[in-house]
């Protein structure tokens, strides 16, 4: 299958908070096609590349990570055409908890996708994006991926006490990221 980046505007990195370092890690978007049907939401593929030179571990999208309401941020923006609205954000209040499996060792070298399948109960997709309503007018859409990891703090990845020190030791290995992908254009068409 072959893999089109539609519409690059640009590749952002925000800085390695410990190295200080732009190029330790990439992240880019792509789509297998650039006009979709309405009714159809894209298939958009999420790759992070770690440049870093050493072994890290990264944390996929996990449950309310799309919105901002738990570590690490993972979620979509979506420019629409004539600035239509989005429709309202439900959602029950519930989360699970971070495990060590949602842990992924990412070699030097290697990539990481945080929408990966990693178990029966592993990462979460993206709900925005597979949201028909977000892709029902034609026109162009412009969509953009955005990663944090930046926090610190156990409790703001909602850490469960029973592993408290073991998802510490993991959470030190992780690095303290925001990636800004490049932004793809797609049309939706009648």
């Amino acid at each position: 299958m072959k893999i089109l980046s539609i519409l690059t505007l640009g590749l952002l990195v925000f800085t390695n908070i410990e190295t200080n370092n732009s190029n330790e890690f990439e992240c880019f978007i792509s789509t297998n096609k650039e006009i979709y049907e309405i009714g159809e939401t894209p298939e958009i593929t999420v790759t992070i590349k770690n440049n870093s030179g050493k072994d890290v571990y990264l944390i996929g999208s996990l449950d309310a990570s799309e919105y901002k309401w738990r570590s690490p941020y993972c979620y979509f923006e979506i420019n629409k055409p004539n600035n239509i609205s989005s429709p309202i954000l439900k959602r029950c209040g519930n989360m699970n908890s971070l495990r060590k499996e949602d842990f992924k060792l990412v070699k030097s070298g290697q990539s990481f996708d945080p929408y990966q399948s990693i178990d029966d109960y592993g990462f979460f997709s993206s709900n925005e994006i597979k949201k028909k309503e977000n892709f029902q007018a034609p026109g162009k859409y412009k969509i953009t991926f955005y990663y944090s990891t930046k926090s610190t703090e156990l409790s703001d990845y909602r850490g469960h006490d029973n592993q408290k020190n073991e998802l510490k030791k993991l959470l030190n290995k992780t690095p303290n990221i925001e990636l800004i992908s490049n932004t793809i254009e797609i049309e939706i068409k009648k």
